[in-house]
């Protein structure tokens, strides 16, 4: 089995309501995740909390599949974290955390996807480096997309 236990910040020039609302809407999501195909929310597709299930269609590195997640814990402008699904193409558990700094927000992404033997012999440090680069290069589009707005 092989797990990776990725965290990742960045610093976002905007209030964090602003940054959170933002994030929160599962509407908005593709703007900073290009892999993103399609994606759905259940059961209220306007009103997230614990027990809300997004489901994402994705295409990354050539493949498409379908993850799905199940928000554990949802502490608005704070902490939402998820856990995958049995339906989950990937195994894996994360969320993400707001912090308030000096009118600006601080972002934290948290990932720990189970890959199993998805990469089979690959060395699990470039695979690490992979996950990681497309972690922060999310952040940055997030980044980019709030600012210029």
């Amino acid at each position: 089995m092989f797990v990776l236990d990725l965290e990742d910040s960045i610093v976002i020039n905007k209030p964090r309501e602003e940054v959170f609302t933002y994030m929160d809407d599962i509407e908005r999501e593709h703007e900073w995740q290009p892999y993103l195909l399609g994606w759905e929310q259940s059961p209220d597709p306007k009103q997230n909390g614990v027990g809300t299930i997004r489901k994402y269609d994705n295409r990354y590195m050539g493949r498409s599949f379908t993850n799905e997640y199940e928000v554990t814990v949802y502490d608005p402008m704070i902490k939402v974290m998820y856990v995958s699904t049995p339906n989950a193409a990937v195994q894996a558990a994360g969320g993400t955390l707001w912090e308030r700094t000096s009118g600006d927000t601080k972002v934290t992404f948290l990932f720990k996807p189970n890959l199993g033997d998805f990469w089979g012999l690959v060395p699990k440090f470039i695979v690490r480096r992979i996950y990681m680069g497309t972690l922060s290069n999310n952040m940055r589009r997030l980044k980019n997309v709030l600012e210029s707005s």
